[in-house]
């Protein structure tokens, strides 16, 4: 059953959860709120002005926060900006993705580029990826992969940013990536659900018209898979065994105003945030 925890008003907003709390960028602010209660726990102001271009990701008790060519650090707790790293200059050069580990920042840059920032030094160098900008980065364990507008995946060693493998899984932009025990599964604007072998990159299942557009993968939860479908307000499951479809779910969701922890899925309207249990 679908629950509305939260009363909000937004026009597009990121969450992520960390420990027992939920932080929902909305506007120009960053909320926190206890998961078991709901209450509002804190709420800063980071921006002057809205914008469209934010999102954020949580590592080791700190938010990065991107906003078009700026990439702000905070600290989860206070919401302080710790640090703040100014990475592009217009259109042509705006973060378009980010990941982080213990040690680095990855933020991929329009044009295909990716700039590294090493935490301890503070030091940042850029890399030459593809000729395609890239909408998705994800680690998994030494390695990282990117997915590409012109439907490329690419597989780079993390210590020397080198490209180990590289091919066309989709034919148009990937807009989400996701890994499960050494399988690959990617959802694009050709409106295509595909399971890739990591190892070799060749392909395991494919659905085609699996998702609309702008749809993400959600996450994993026992034997099933779960993507969004911002356009019909709902959300599919997928045994994950074969990508068959089980069951549509209507749910309220934007892009990137819907996350899983567990079996609990939280998403978002314009008028607040809901909750259901898979």
């Amino acid at each position: 059953m679908v629950k509305k925890i939260i009363d909000l008003q937004n026009n597009g907003l990121n969450m992520g959860i960390l420990n027992e709390n939920i932080y929902i960028r909305n506007g120009k602010n960053i909320l926190i709120y206890d998961l078991k209660t709901f209450a509002q726990i804190r709420c800063s102001q980071i921006f002057q002005k809205d914008g469209q271009a934010r999102s954020f990701y949580i590592q080791n008790d700190k938010i990065y926060l991107r906003d078009f060519c700026d990439l702000y650090e905070l600290n989860c707790n206070s919401l302080e900006i710790l640090r703040k790293w100014k990475l592009g200059e217009d259109l042509t050069s705006d973060i378009c993705a980010e990941t982080v580990d213990n040690d680095k920042i990855y933020a991929c840059i329009r044009g295909g580029k990716i700039t590294v920032i090493d935490l301890m030094t503070n030091k940042l160098k850029q890399y030459i990826v593809s000729d395609s900008s890239m909408w998705n980065i994800i680690i998994y364990d030494n390695r990282l992969y990117v997915s590409c507008v012109n439907g490329d995946l690419i597989e780079l060693d993390k210590k020397n940013m080198k490209i180990i493998k590289k091919k066309q899984v989709h034919k148009k932009n990937i807009y989400k990536l996701l890994i499960d025990k050494d399988i690959l599964y990617s959802v694009s604007q050709d409106q295509s659900f595909i399971a890739t072998n990591i190892k070799d990159f060749e392909t395991i299942y494919l659905v085609k018209k699996a998702i609309s557009n702008m749809s993400i993968i959600v996450g994993i939860f026992e034997k099933n898979i779960v993507t969004s479908n911002p356009n019909k307000k709902e959300i599919t499951i997928w045994d994950i065994s074969g990508l068959k479809e089980k069951q549509e779910i209507k749910f309220p969701t934007n892009r990137n105003g819907i996350i899983m922890k567990d079996n609990t899925i939280y998403g978002s309207n314009q008028d607040g945030i809901y909750t259901m249990e898979l």
